[in-house]
């Protein structure tokens, strides 16, 4: 089983990264491919989302495999998942405001619509 993990460096990506490793400590066989999607505009991005979710998998020693990569979140999380042959993606929810509080993140939500293999939403 091959496992797509998103973070962004959001506290609902870090959840997401520890529900990866859980899982992956319920199920050896499986291997996880960590993606970012960075912003071209800000290059540091890639160090602050990703360094706390490495650090949650290298905690328990949870293989992985980090990719970075530039463009919409969404289409980029869906191109690497197949390309990668991931059978299912992991992501944060993340709140849009008080108002919607309830409502998923614009990520999660594409990725709902697009993805192409199952999508589990931390929260």
């Amino acid at each position: 089983m091959r496992l797509l993990l998103a973070v962004d460096g959001s506290g609902p990506s870090l959840l997401a990264a520890r529900f990866a490793r859980r899982l992956y400590r319920d199920a050896r066989e499986m291997s996880i491919v960590m993606v970012h999607v960075a912003p071209a505009e800000d290059p540091d991005a890639q160090s602050r989302a990703t360094v706390e979710a490495s650090a949650i998998l290298d905690e328990e020693d949870v293989p992985y495999e980090l990719e970075v990569v530039l463009g919409d979140p969404v289409e980029k999380i869906v191109e690497r998942a197949q390309e990668q042959d991931c059978d299912f993606i992991v992501v944060g929810a993340r709140g849009l405001g008080a108002l919607r509080e309830a409502m998923l993140g614009s990520v999660s939500s594409g990725l709902l619509k697009n993805a192409t293999v199952p999508v589990t939403i931390v929260q």
